[in-house]
């Protein structure tokens, strides 16, 4: 499994617990979340994907989604101009370091269901 988070995701650093049977990887630099990439690498190493957390740093603000017909929160991730829609409260227009839980990765309209968040001052 970790030869191929690292090839397949660009994992620089895994951990793998076979008692617990999680493994998870970081990043040492920001580079785009690939889900579809993750649920592969998770199948070609013989495991079924159940869930995806994300622990991430980002700046929230508030857009229209077409898909929810609603106003949503969304963190953006400028290193990789990436954006993640948030089912949860957090602050508007601040920088989080923020857990999220991966919810509908596998279609067109992936979210994050926000475990926790903590506004950085800068």
């Amino acid at each position: 499994m970790e030869k191929v988070l690292r090839r397949q995701v660009g994992a620089d650093i895994v951990d793998i617990d076979t008692e617990e049977g999680t493994a998870g990887y970081r990043l040492l630099h920001p580079m785009r979340i690939d889900f579809r990439a993750i649920e592969k690498a998770a199948y070609d190493a013989g495991y079924t994907l159940t869930e995806v957390v994300l622990e991430i740093v980002g700046q929230s603000f508030t857009t229209y989604c077409d898909e929810c017909s609603a106003d949503v929160h969304v963190l953006k991730i400028p290193q990789t101009d990436q954006n993640f829609e948030l089912e949860g409260d957090v602050p508007d227009k601040t920088t989080l370091r923020l857990t999220g839980s991966a919810k509908g990765w596998g279609g067109a309209h992936a979210r994050l269901v926000v475990v926790a968040s903590v506004p950085i001052t800068e």
